[in-house]
């Protein structure tokens, strides 16, 4: 098949991931897309948001007119060509896009209403084949924003302290959750507080475990580093869930610990909430009063900043900070998970992230696999199965570098690399349609559940 001639479907996505094109053709996007659709708008500075800048504006993030168009990953011969051109769109500042289809290689690049004629004509004349996805993202968030509002029957019934997954829960009744299961369930819960986020919202932990005399190997399981990505700390509420109130499921304390941080961004989180759906990173504005924020998952103390993009990169969605571990997010779950991991007790960490099908693992920064690769990437492939049993669609396995982008400074590889914890993974959880991120309300139990089969078949190594 001439593959200049093939049109694409949309696809599933992974949150982190750049968008690639043609060499000349990226020089057009890099000018064309807007350099993070997380940024916080000000209409005086539309021309310096097209360039990769933001200014600071209380009112919501609009994106209305902005189209999504899916462009393959293979040049007219057939080369996949990711790994060629990421670097170059990480110089022209390329920042924010939806990631690669798992299987069809593909990435979706939003662009900004009066450059949509430009990127087209850049995407005919490079032969990239392409397909409009979205003609009008904010109609798509406008969507699933009325479809929350249009559900007070069910905001009003929750019991106060209960967990619900007929929609995605605020940080507040996460928090009230959490303090519920501990006073109701004491023998086995215990709340372990982390610290608290850059506005002051306490950041907080459970224990999971049947106590005793016996030692335990544990295993961490967090999630919400991402603001953007609900699905995820859902996911972690459905897992409480399962360990505490369901008794059928007692057997996985029996012989491990578990440990679940369900909210490593609450600022980022409830912004994304309130202000602006897209928000991916944390809400603190030390590094530059006109971009707030910093991506958490680039802030570890391993490998950080390998690229290079320093403070003059902070409008980036993707922002490693001004050095590691400068946020109080990350300081907080380092010095967490180095005090329970003193005596070498954590075995497995997960954390979970959005959207796509995707199982990582380390290293994220180089290509370089580390010594137990093949073993992680055995259990990783358990997993999938027990997933795809559950009713999933497969994931894709392997290291960040492998098979998307190099991502250095993530609390997987740091966990790993210097915490001292044998086996660690970043899981790409399923998405929706619309912006990825706007999974259905009715659909959260249906995604969630699965991936509880995953998780019990890595924690059978938590070992």
């Amino acid at each position: 098949m001439e593959k200049s001639a093939r049109i694409l479907s949309v696809g599933a996505a992974a949150d982190d991931l750049e968008a690639p094109g043609g060499s000349r053709l990226l020089e057009l996007i890099a000018k064309t897309l807007v350099a993070s659709v997380a940024m916080e708008r000000s209409a005086a500075l539309v021309a310096l948001v097209l360039l990769g800048a933001a200014a600071v504006a209380a009112d919501p993030e609009s994106y209305a007119g902005f189209r999504v168009l899916a462009v393959a990953l293979e040049d007219p011969n057939g080369h996949n060509i990711t790994s060629k051109l990421l670097p170059r769109l990480r110089e022209l500042g390329v920042e924010d896009s939806w990631g690669l289809d798992r299987e069809k290689m593909k990435v979706a690049l939003m662009v900004a209403p009066d450059k949509v004629a430009a990127v087209v004509a850049a995407l005919e004349d490079a032969r990239l084949p392409y397909q409009e996805l979205w003609s009008d993202v904010q109609q798509i968030l406008d969507i699933e924003a009325r479809k929350r509002a249009g559900m007070p029957q069910i905001r009003s019934e929750l019991p106060d302290g209960h967990v619900t997954f007929n929609r995605f829960m605020r940080y507040e009744e996460i928090e009230r959750y959490l303090h519920r299961l501990a006073r109701d369930h004491a023998d086995l819960v215990t709340l372990q507080p982390l610290g608290r986020s850059w506005e002051g919202r306490a950041m907080t932990g459970v224990l999971v475990s049947l106590g005793g005399n016996k030692k335990r190997p544990s295993i961490l399981v967090d999630a919400g580093i991402h603001a953007r990505e609900w699905i995820a700390p859902a996911f972690t509420l459905y897992l409480l869930q399962q360990l505490v109130e369901v008794r059928e499921n007692r057997h996985l304390l029996e012989d491990l610990d578990w440990y679940v941080l369900p909210m490593l961004n609450p600022d980022g989180y409830e912004y994304s909430h309130t202000t602006n759906r897209m928000w991916r990173k944390n809400r603190s504005n030390e590094s530059d009063p006109w971009c707030r924020g910093v991506d958490l998952n680039r802030n570890f103390d391993f490998h950080w900043n390998l690229r290079g993009d320093g403070a003059a990169q902070a409008c980036n969605i993707d922002y490693p900070g001004r050095y590691a571990f400068s946020e109080l997010e990350t300081k907080n779950l380092r010095d967490f998970i180095l005090n329970k991991n003193k005596d070498k007790s954590i075995k497995l960490y997960l954390t979970m992230h959005s959207w796509g099908w995707f199982i990582l693992f380390p290293w994220s920064y180089t290509k370089e696999h580390p010594s137990n690769y093949d073993e992680l990437l055995s259990i990783s492939k358990e997993a999938n199965k027990a997933m795809v049993a559950a009713g999933s669609k497969h994931f894709r396995v392997g290291s960040p570098p492998d098979i998307l982008y190099a991502a250095p400074g993530s609390s997987m590889d740091w966990v790993m690399g210097v915490a001292g914890v044998d086996k660690a993974w970043s899981l790409e959880l399923p998405g929706g349609a619309g912006s990825g991120f706007e999974i259905e309300e009715a659909n959260i139990a249906a995604t969630v559940r699965p991936v509880f089969e995953g998780v019990k078949a890595f924690a059978r190594h938590a070992r």
